[in-house]
């Protein structure tokens, strides 16, 4: 009995395997450990009772599609919608500090100095600095929300970097110090998961996607 129990396990793992491999060929760690567990015991099952449709294990792999379909899908939108959600503060950052987020002559990022950073966090209202301030909060909001939904795989981390990665750390380069005062005013870092995926880009280059098809 040990034995075929043996013989039972060996061909759920290859049943398991298989079909991992061709349905997320580029599955790793936690995940791949996760589906292995279930298939093996769905497939196991269906050998047991001499039922050899794996069904419920691709009822599995199915959910799974799915999700990472929608995942994608909500990147497509935060991709499609940056103009949108952008536009209206980058016109008007460009207005009250022309050549701020363009590069210099030498192709480097234009930082914005400490000085000219507290001045415009503490601007009285009605100034143009003050319109400035919440122009950077809000742009930051967004590109927090970006990098959040990076952290935290609500969007595809793939999409979002190969979309977004540029301008994510160039804006935090200028806005280094800027964000630096507000955190300081606050007493959080407001933009903690945002200065957190900059950190994790520039440490690790940019890999392309392997096709899978």
């Amino acid at each position: 009995m040990f034995i075929i129990r043996q013989q039972e396990q060996r061909r759920a793992s290859r049943c398991v395997g298989l079909a991992a491999k061709l349905s997320y060929p580029s599955l790793r760690g936690v995940e791949a450990y996760e589906l292995l567990a279930y298939g093996s015991s769905r497939c196991s099952e269906g050998f047991r009772t001499g039922r050899h449709s794996n069904r419920r294990f691709r009822g599995g792999l199915d959910v799974r599609a799915n999700h990472d379909w929608n995942r994608r899908q909500y990147t497509a939108t935060l991709v499609a919608g940056w103009n949108d959600k952008t536009s209206a503060h980058r016109k008007a950052i460009e207005k009250l500090r022309p050549g701020l987020i363009d590069l210099d002559s030498k192709g480097a990022a234009t930082e914005l100095t400490k000085a000219d950073a507290a001045a415009i966090y503490t601007a009285k209202p009605e100034t143009p600095e003050w319109e400035l301030r919440f122009h950077f909060v809000e742009f930051l909001n967004h590109l927090e929300a970006i990098a959040s939904a990076y952290r935290n795989k609500v969007a595809d981390e793939q999409m979002l970097e190969e979309s977004f990665r540029s301008v994510l750390i160039r804006v935090h380069d200028i806005l280094v110090n800027f964000i630096a005062i507000v955190d300081q005013h606050r007493g959080y870092e407001a933009c903690e998961p945002y200065s957190a995926v900059v950190a994790y880009w520039k440490r690790k280059p940019f890999k392309p996607r392997h096709r899978t098809a």
